[in-house]
């Protein structure tokens, strides 16, 4: 008679002839000779008689190098049409539990790389780890992150066991290695992680015993080839689920909630084989399913009772664009303790807590009553707890693919120091965007030679920057800033930018802003030297500056003061003109508006009937000043082809509302509508540039003389930050005398420099 666990295989043929060959395992003894055995595939085409052969052991699979990079069902065959394994060395997967002397009894921290766990919830060296998450929310990029850096930091490698989950999940997974290098299949010997599959739609037998399978690979890596080893189980539940199924099958009496009455028998046997040795360790990274939301359903009740440590993933940070979305409150350790981690650790992360707990009181408070309305000490509280917030993302090695932001192992030592510097203060006087690790998508500065825009990967230049806005986009959103000159240097896929004095958007005071405007103009107009005259503009360019980044607060999106309100075949429908994309749309300055008064262009486009006439004007009309027109086809220019339908047609829109910019073509190409916005702007800029000379030459109190001549030259003196980058005399107490005249201007489009 065979033993229990043995494993036997039926081969015959069924009733057409086709080849069957079933692997099954012997569960009970039934006397007789009879025995009880639950199938690893499927049965389809059994009938008495057939042969069946006992093996005489319990069921082995390849272990070793020769699995990494491969993917294996149960039985240990690969299923991945890759060839034939090397089957020399195999293991059972029946195994005791490790004795208690073979144990290494000594808690130690396993150090992962990533932040918010090392620092919060880390995990214990050969311990058991719940992750926890919806759909979405980055529990793959996580689990290919924490493969990347155990092979990287610790020389270990992984194994991932697929209980019970989707087909679809498991190939999406496999392809996802194979993109981010955790899998080389040129060269298999150099993967991280050898996969074993069970999915949903195998038989109960196999899904119950391919999380031994997976074990019983990463054993023969802990205890032969003394590696730390890291096992996940995709999910732990569905281990549960298909115990139960099999138990029904034996005809055992099902016990609480209809689970097997050996649960907790089953769930020991597999969670006490994972567990740290003399030789290596072994730490089991389980996703949990909780059926119902019920923590009291035996299956994740009976889970909890193994578990060092808990991961939870947050759709709320993963919305705000926080990778890793781990949720710092609600994931736990056991290994969280003074005596384990040291003093140091665990008062910082004692005070991360507090400091995030805080905030989610006050959250509702700010809902309600506003930021301004909390105590000073609050105020602060939320300060620090947002730059925490931002301060535990990071960005992985394993989505360098997906974001072209390169990935960062930061060590235990270094995420404390980072963390006791932001809870000590020494930080606060930097915005919450420095604590951000996401990809800078392009910045657009002032420089003296007008606005540049730099994308990532933008080529070495060194520039003095001008007073001026600083945009930043990351994912969807920019960050203005006001600048009042420094320097900028861009380089290796980074941009550092010195200045004198840089203000967000949202820390200026409107009304202080616009005081201080009208402050400046009033001394540029009472200036009477050279010297005051310099000093005035320069003044009244700083506070210009400040009221116009306010100007583009409400449109944070959109990188320039320019909005639009485009017409489709008609006015009375109001769409986004399409033949552009949403980049250049977004960096040429446009978001479409809703409303007319929150606009300040048109863009024109088919033929404009007179049923149409009225509302274009009355929409025209309802913009405030300064406010531009573009035309664009020759439907709207001329009329196109119902020009001579005078009754009806509108023979160009310029008889009805001024046209700044006509953009010819039927219809005009994607390009030209990015020309025409260019020629606008250059419009707008020279227009401002000839209001401001007309004004300083009304207000200065020196004329230029007749016989005046000018040279245009480059800038090469990068002068004084704090003069506003304009050229100063070597001595201001050397002003040169009034026959002697100086100017210099520079617009946001060019800077030519006039010099006497």
């Amino acid at each position: 008679m065979p033993n229990i666990y043995n494993a036997l295989i039926v081969k015959g043929r069924d009733t057409v002839g086709q080849p069957i060959n079933v692997t099954c395992e012997v569960q009970q003894l039934l006397g007789n000779n009879r025995v009880r055995a639950v199938a690893m595939s499927a049965t389809d085409g059994l009938m008495r008689g057939i042969e069946v052969i006992d093996t005489g052991a319990p069921l082995s699979v390849p272990v070793g190098g020769a699995t990494l990079g491969r993917i294996f069902n149960v039985l240990g065959e690969p299923v991945d049409n890759l060839g034939p394994v090397d089957t020399r060395t195999t293991s059972p997967i029946h195994k005791s539990a490790p004795a208690f002397i073979q144990l290494d009894t000594k808690l130690s921290i396993f150090e992962t790389g990533i932040k918010v766990v090392d620092l919060l919830a880390p995990y214990r060296r050969g311990g058991k780890i719940g992750l926890f998450g919806g759909a979405g929310v980055g529990k793959t990029v996580l689990i290919m992150e924490l493969i990347n850096n155990i092979a990287k930091a610790h020389g270990g490698v992984s194994v991932f066991g697929g209980v019970g989950e989707r087909t679809r999940e498991g190939n999406d997974l496999y392809m996802e290695m194979k993109e981010s290098g955790v899998i080389n299949e040129q060269n298999l010997a150099e993967s991280k992680v050898a996969l074993v599959y069970g999915q949903m739609n195998e038989p109960p037998g196999a899904r119950m015993r391919v999380g031994l399978t997976a074990l019983t690979m990463a054993e023969y890596f802990r205890d032969v080839n003394e590696q730390d080893v890291l096992l996940f189980i995709d999910n732990i539940f569905r281990f549960v689920q298909a115990g139960s199924e099999v138990s029904a099958l034996l005809g055992r009496m099902p016990s609480a909630v209809g689970y097997q009455p050996t649960l907790s028998t089953e769930m020991g046997s597999l969670q006490e084989r994972i567990t740290s040795t003399k030789e290596g360790s072994i730490t089991s990274i389980q996703a949990v399913y909780v059926p119902a939301d019920d923590l009291t359903d035996p299956a994740p009740a009976t889970t909890f009772a193994h578990l060092d440590a808990t991961t939870v993933l947050s759709r709320g940070l993963a919305a705000k664009g926080i990778y890793p979305a781990v949720d710092p409150l609600d994931s736990t350790s056991t290994m969280l303790q003074p005596w384990i981690v040291g003093e140091e650790h665990y008062e910082t992360a004692q005070r991360v807590k507090q400091t995030l707990q805080r905030y989610k009181e006050l959250q509702d408070i700010i809902a309600i009553l506003g930021l301004d309305e909390l105590s000073e000490e609050d105020r602060l509280t939320v300060a620090r707890a947002r730059k925490i917030e931002r301060f535990l993302s990071q960005p992985f090695f394993v989505a360098e693919v997906f974001t072209g932001s390169p990935g960062k192992y930061v060590g235990l030592a270094e995420t404390i120091r980072g963390f006791k510097l932001i809870l000590s203060g020494e930080l606060d006087r930097l915005p919450e965007q420095a604590f951000y690790l996401v990809e800078v998508k392009e910045i657009i500065l002032s420089t003296n030679s007008g606005q540049i825009g730099v994308l990532p990967n933008h080529a070495p230049i060194a520039t003095a920057v001008d007073i001026g806005i600083l945009r930043i986009r990351f994912n969807d959103q920019w960050l203005t800033m006001a600048l009042m000159g420094g320097f900028a240097r861009i380089g290796n896929n980074e941009i550092t930018v010195l200045v004198n004095d840089a203000e967000k958007s949202s820390d200026i005071d409107p009304q202080e802003a616009q005081q201080t405007l009208e402050i400046a103009e009033a001394g540029l107009r009472k200036a009477e030297s050279k010297r005051q005259t310099i000093e005035a503009n320069l003044a009244l360019r700083r506070a210009r500056t400040r009221v116009e980044v306010l100007n583009v607060i409400s449109m944070i999106e959109t990188p320039f003061n320019l909005v639009l309100a485009p017409i489709s075949k008609g006015p009375e429908k109001l769409s986004s003109y399409e033949s552009g994309s949403r980049f250049d749309f977004d960096r040429y300055g446009l978001v479409p508006r809703s409303s007319p008064r929150q606009a300040d262009l048109i863009l024109t486009a088919g033929t404009v009937t007179m049923k149409m006439a009225p509302s274009l004007v009355r929409l025209y009309e309802q913009m405030p000043e300064p406010k531009y027109v573009i035309a664009m086809g020759a439907c709207t220019i001329t009329g196109g082809m119902f020009s001579t339908d005078s009754y009806s047609t509108v023979r160009g829109v310029d008889k009805l509302i001024p046209v700044d910019v006509y953009l010819p073509g039927c219809p005009p190409k994607p390009e030209a509508v990015i020309d025409a916005i260019t020629k606008l702007r250059k419009k707008i800029s020279r227009e401002i540039y000839e209001e401001r000379i007309r004004l300083q030459q009304e207000n200065r109190s020196f004329t230029f003389t007749t016989n005046h001549k000018f040279r245009v030259v480059g800038s090469t003196d990068t002068g004084n930050y704090d003069q506003g980058l304009l050229y100063q005399p070597p001595s201001m107490s050397e002003i040169p005398p009034e026959t002697e005249t100086f100017f210099k201007y520079k617009s946001s489009v060019s800077s030519p420099e006039f010099v006497n």
